[in-house]
């Protein structure tokens, strides 16, 4: 009974540690490290606000949540919605990890390492209305990702949109390593091949976007807008006319730095790869259709067009201008040593690697770190299962009446 007393001592002082710890260090049997940290945080702050109406024989819902609010009405007598939605998100993490070995037993001996920093900031504003007059029905979503709006009814519809997004994102990435190769008696050998190897990638997006339309269609028809980072849509039909307008602005700065490289005694690669993508867009459209009409537009940051049909005439216009900047720049090298044996003969043993071979490498740690992540998942669910069965330890580990239950027993 006294042993196990002690056995459940030990696994509630294990748990204890276990569940105090964020940072995770491993030793595996041949002289092998490992770990890993991973933080982020997330703060995000949400509103929204949304009405709907239906007139004579319908009915009218609403729904929201943190990514969208909603809209739905039809009545056989008219329909009306509108809402409101804006979100403040700001997020970010930090992951770093490494493994080492000491070579010993293998031959091989190795340090790896890898930091990941990165941040997404977005605010997103976001405003609908809809109306539909005689038998008709209204529909409404918007949210972080763009929205959309349609309103359909027998004698005219009305719909609108204004939706604007903020988005700034940022990545640090970093990785090393450096392998050794040993005797068989676990000693450095002097003419051994030693390589190092690095890399980085930084990258920036920094967007701005703002979305405007209207759309109206007179007598039996329907008419629809739809706005989001990508672009601005008005669709109208109406059999006594018909009437659509949209702005969209946007501006967009992005660049990335990229670097790799591979040091050893059989030679020295490379690579660098810069590039940098900003553009501005403006645009403006407007369609009107008299008598039996229809009319249709869309504008982003490729272009705008504009349609429109009536039976007894037309009008449409269009303002679209665009700036673009963009450049790269990628370099690469790579040389190769030869060494001497002992006879004086050359070497190959230790042959530089080409740039396509340090990318492959690059592909290969990253892998390593997807490892090391699975093994973070092992590893929550150790202390999930430990938290599972904390109702049980409590009772057993717990002090109750001065004495520790299960060492007096």
């Amino acid at each position: 009974m006294q042993a196990k007393s002690i056995q459940l001592m030990a696994i509630c002082l294990a748990s204890a540690a276990l569940m105090a710890h964020h940072h995770h260090t491993h030793r595996a049997l041949g002289g092998e490290n490992f770990g890993f940290n991973n933080n982020y945080a997330v703060n995000s702050q949400t509103q929204t606000g949304a009405a709907a109406n239906s007139y004579g024989n319908g009915y009218s819902a609403l729904s929201a949540s943190k990514n969208a609010v909603a809209t739905e009405a039809a009545g056989d007598k008219g329909a009306n919605s509108q809402s409101a939605y804006q979100q403040k998100s700001e997020g970010w993490a930090v992951t770093n990890g490494f493994n080492n070995k000491d070579g010993y037993g293998n031959n091989n001996g190795s340090n790896n390492g890898f930091n990941n920093n990165f941040s997404n900031n977005i605010n997103t504003q976001s405003t609908t209305g809809a109306i539909a007059y005689g038998a008709g029905g209204v529909k409404s979503n918007t949210g972080v990702e763009g929205g959309d709006v349609l309103a359909q009814g027998t004698q005219g519809t009305g719909s609108a949109m204004t939706w604007g997004q903020n988005q700034n994102a940022w990545t640090v990435s970093n990785g090393f390593g450096n392998k050794r190769l040993l005797s068989n008696k676990g000693k450095k050998e002097s003419d051994s091949c030693e390589e190092n190897f690095g890399w980085n990638n930084n990258w920036s997006d920094k967007s701005a976007t703002n979305a405007a339309a209207t759309s109206q269609s007179y007598g039996d028809g329907y008419s629809a807008v739809s706005a989001g980072r990508k672009g601005v849509n008005t669709e109208a039909y109406g059999k006594e006319g018909a009437k659509s307008s949209s702005a969209f602005e946007q501006q967009n700065n992005g660049w990335a730095v990229q670097n790799g490289f591979l040091n050893g005694k059989g030679g020295n690669t490379g690579f660098n790869n810069n590039f940098s993508n900003n553009n501005t867009t403006k645009a403006v459209t407007n369609a009107q259709g008299f008598g039996e009409a229809g009319v249709k537009s869309e504008a982003d940051k490729d272009g705008a067009n504009v349609f429109a049909k009536g039976t007894k005439g037309t009008v449409s216009d269009l303002g679209w201008k665009g700036a673009e900047d963009n450049w790269a720049v990628t370099n690469g090298f790579a040389n190769k040593k030869r060494r001497l044996s002992a006879k004086g003969k050359n070497d190959d043993s230790c042959d530089g690697k080409s740039i396509d071979e340090i990318k492959k490498m690059v592909l290969a740690y990253k892998k390593q770190i997807v490892d090391l992540k699975s093994d973070k998942v092992r590893l929550v669910k150790q202390v999930e299962d430990l938290k599972c069965d904390n109702d049980e330890l409590r009772k057993k580990c717990n002090i109750k009446g001065g004495k520790r239950l299960g060492v007096s027993q």
